[in-house]
């Protein structure tokens, strides 16, 4: 097995981060929450955000009610950035004595510093899921799921009435390798599918009960397998996803609903930076197009559409939508930085500043996101009090939310099956 080394060199960082904390929205009238996550989408890539790639059918959810301008991606890879929505904590693959922990289907959700035993799922079970408590405030929870890293075993699954993972391959189909086998295997989990499922899926539910529904669509993550330029894989899922807005009006699904919008991370398109940067999403370290993520909401999921919110904060707001008596207090980190525990750097952000460590000793860069928001220009040597700052956190969060005594397993075979599904090992 040949496992990309972009793909081992990136795997796990923090993303964005900004100094306002987003109040929550007083609850209204409980209804439905829809959150809709489109792989590997750039936030500016959505017509809403003034993006050239028109997007209409996204944009009819920011119709109704917000366009957050500060949202940030919790990681540059889907299995933590998820994990950090579903369960309100930061992903991390720090390992007590400064190692870090080896990728596998146990590590990848960034939280095996919260694991009981080395057997415990990739979400380990004595962390609260967002599904979990979205049913002790009395809703039906539904998850529509096209990406395969979040397929079961792992723990996403954890507190969905109904979990569906589209697709799903057969053994024969999992033994067929080459570019035509992953392409037939993307057509299978584009929107039109999954449009289905989730239709589906909510007309077996019974009506006593409003519903919490995750839709994860997987299109634009695949726009090399299916040979399509970013932007157009971007427009094409947006057709589709008008097509789902449409039938989810005419049946009353959204009648009195709340759907949010957003990005497990976004992704690289051959972009410059100071430090040298791969295409894709692979990080190490994360600039700021894996980071910068739309989240749109058809309703006022924060007082202040300005508010920085990372994918970890998202699960206290949607909680708080649904009528929690409170938003849940940050946990890990505060809201107003981001933290990455990448592979081969440490990446932190608080408010304007943001800065890469790298692993190999190499001296940290600087840079200041309000100057100069393509990250060109290391203003290191000119800030040594921002630098030392960074430094002190960074060995704090190190410590923090490193995994004491794990031992967790390689990729398994059925890891390693999932990845190359995904274009991510040859």
């Amino acid at each position: 097995m040949k496992l990309r080394a972009w793909l081992m060199h990136a795997l796990v960082s923090s993303l964005i981060t900004g100094c306002v904390s987003p109040p929550a929205a007083p609850p209204e009238k409980q209804g439905n929450i829809f959150v809709v996550v489109v792989d590997t989408l750039r936030r500016d890539h959505v017509s809403a955000y003034g993006s050239k790639t028109r997007t209409p059918n996204i944009d009819r959810v920011a119709a109704r009610g917000q366009v957050l301008t500060e949202s940030a991606s919790s990681f540059h890879q889907t299995t933590m950035s998820t994990a950090a929505l579903f369960t309100g904590r930061t992903p991390s693959l720090e390992r007590a004595g400064g190692e870090q922990l080896h990728w596998s289907g146990q590590t990848w959700c960034g939280l095996a510093r919260l694991a009981a035993n080395e057997s415990d799922d990739c979400i380990p079970e004595a962390v609260p899921t967002l599904a979990e408590e979205m049913r002790k405030l009395g809703y039906r929870t539904v998850g529509v799921i096209a990406n395969e890293l979040l397929y079961k075993p792992g723990g996403y699954e954890r507190g969905f009435d109904e979990w569906v993972q589209v697709a799903p391959r057969t053994p024969e189909q999992s033994k067929r390798n080459g570019r035509s086998s992953l392409q037939a295997s993307a057509r299978r989990r584009s929107a039109k599918p999954v449009n289905a499922a989730v239709l589906k899926a909510l007309e077996s539910q019974p009506k006593d009960r409003p519903l919490f529904v995750y839709v994860h669509y997987i299109d634009v993550h695949e726009y090399q397998i299916l040979s399509r330029s970013y932007s157009d894989a971007v427009r094409i899922f947006d057709a589709d996803f008008g097509l789902l807005l449409d039938d989810l009006e005419k049946r009353g699904y959204l009648d009195d609903a709340m759907l949010v919008l957003t990005s497990d991370h976004g992704e690289a398109l051959g972009e410059k930076h100071a430090l040298p940067s791969s295409r894709g999403h692979f990080g190490n370290p994360s600039f700021e197009p894996l980071l910068q993520v739309p989240l749109l909401a058809s309703g006022k999921l924060v007082e202040d559409a300005s508010a920085f919110v990372r994918s970890q904060d998202l699960y206290g707001l949607l909680l708080r939508a649904a009528g929690a008596p409170e938003l849940p207090a940050s946990q890990d980190t505060e809201r107003g930085e981001l933290f990455v525990s990448e592979l081969a750097y440490q990446t932190y952000r608080s408010g304007r500043w943001k800065s890469t460590r790298p692993r190999d000793g190499r001296s940290i860069s600087l840079f200041d996101l309000s100057a100069d928001p393509g990250e060109t220009n290391d203003v290191a040597a000119a800030h040594p009090a921002i630098v030392a700052e960074h430094h002190k956190r960074i060995d704090q969060l190190e410590k923090e939310l490193s995994a004491a005594d794990v031992q967790p397993r390689g990729l398994s075979a059925s890891d390693e099956d999932r990845l190359r599904q995904l274009g991510y090992v040859e």
